[in-house]
């Protein structure tokens, strides 16, 4: 019970059924509303759940919208519009087949239709088959940028021009889930040189958002990113984090924010206006195993992070935060055999007015925040914790035996540690 979040969207559409629907439609090449219109509408005379994935080629985000309200009829804003469908913008002169096979990755469908520039929806087939023989073009890329966006128009151009300086061939991967300032990111990220995906979608939050643009990317390494994070000016903190994974097989996630130890002489929260990281890589950049890590940035192997199952979809509706899905993942990433630490990325965080937008906009806002981060706490304690009548299957791999700044940080001594801790302590 309460495995997964029962919930409805803005137009009344259950999130499963609209997480992953029967058929997902790609529509790459888009020129005209009148054309989007008419292939909208052979998606909606088939029987069944649906998404639609649609790549511009010249076709504005205003002639979209009026394309689906053409369709669904005049339901209401963006985010009821949009609760099935993607509009992506990608930089000129991408190969066709390479943005069909990206869009196909990105499908959450059972089976997917593809129809090309001018042309009809083939016949849907699943899933697998179609990424299989969509997927023959794929670009060399060493990093994926994937950044989480809702209203933070002040960030974008210092965001951009921060990354576009990194060395490497690296994209950059927004979800715009505001569907504001769209010209705005498309012409900064123009002006970058770089191999972009712009994805404007209904409000489906950051769980939802990192996922689908997960599989849309190409990197080796995807460093998750949210919108009032600023990247240091240099690039030596990605040489740093490129360096660690490369030298250390196992280690599967690192947060550059901050990081908590539960249990254990190492008790206590690392990390950015936390307690000093402890130890060092050997290119001198402060890093330390830890037992939880907090989103922002994130880095991982692309090839992990769609392995293990990508984040989890149970953490939060539609247009809900996932409060917790960063602790979850970190536990994931443990009970799976592979390593979380916490290094110094010199990040800026809480960049502009972060404190009077998002999930703390109002008091209702952070009300809200407050008791997803309470149900999600619950659902990784079951999850990852010792057995119980409820839950007899749990691992056991998560027992908080310290926490810090309480009474009880320093309680369990180094012999008596238990599950993760154990791991924690060893990594160290």
């Amino acid at each position: 019970a309460g495995a997964r979040c029962m919930c409805t969207t803005a137009s009344g559409n259950d999130c499963l059924e609209l997480d992953y629907p029967e058929v997902s439609y790609v529509l790459s090449g888009q020129e005209s509303q009148e054309g989007l219109q008419q292939l909208l509408g052979v998606a909606k005379a088939a029987s069944g759940s649906h998404e639609t994935i649609v790549h511009s080629s010249g076709l504005h985000f205003d002639q979209y919208l009026a394309a689906l309200r053409a369709s669904k009829g005049d339901i209401g804003g963006y985010d009821k519009l949009m609760d099935n469908s993607f509009f992506v913008l990608t930089e000129p002169g991408r190969d066709e087949a390479d943005v069909r096979g990206g869009m196909a990755r990105m499908a959450n469908g059972l089976q997917v239709s593809v129809a090309s520039q001018g042309g009809s929806p083939g016949p849907a087939a699943p899933r697998d088959e179609v990424v299989r023989d969509t997927s023959s073009v794929c670009p060399a890329v060493d990093v994926s940028f994937i950044i989480q966006y809702f209203k933070r128009p002040a960030q974008v151009k210092a965001i951009i021009q921060r990354l576009r300086s990194l060395p490497g061939v690296n994209e950059v991967l927004v979800n715009n889930d505001s569907a504001s300032e769209i010209e705005l990111w498309r012409s900064e990220l123009e002006a970058s040189d770089m191999r972009y995906s712009l994805v404007v979608s209904g409000n489906i939050h950051e769980i939802r958002g990192y996922n689908r643009l997960a599989k849309l990317s190409v990197g080796k390494l995807i460093v998750f990113m949210q919108d009032d994070d600023l990247p240091s000016s240099g690039p030596a903190w990605l040489k740093s984090a490129q360096s660690m994974f490369a030298k250390n097989p196992k280690l599967g996630l690192v947060g550059g924010f901050s990081g908590t130890i539960q249990g254990g002489p190492l008790t206590d929260k690392y990390g950015k206006g936390q307690k000093k990281i402890k130890y060092k890589t050997s290119t001198g950049r402060p890093f330390m195993f830890v037992t939880l890590v907090n989103m922002g940035p994130f880095v991982v192997p692309a090839d992990f992070f769609l392995e293990s199952g990508m984040f989890n979809g149970n953490y939060s509706c539609r247009g809900e935060p996932g409060i917790g899905f960063d602790y979850e993942y970190a536990l994931r990433t443990w009970y799976l055999g592979r390593q979380v630490g916490v290094f110094d990325s010199s990040f800026a965080y809480h960049v502009g007015d972060w404190a009077k937008s998002g999930t703390r906009k109002n008091k209702a806002a952070y009300a809200a925040r407050q008791n997803i981060e309470r149900r999600n706490s619950r659902y990784h304690k079951n999850t990852y914790g010792p057995p119980s009548l409820s839950y007899p299957e749990a691992p056991g791999l998560y027992i908080r035996q310290g926490l810090p700044g309480r009474e009880s940080q320093f309680s369990t001594k180094r012999n008596q540690l238990e599950g993760v801790g154990i791991l924690v302590h060893e990594a160290n």
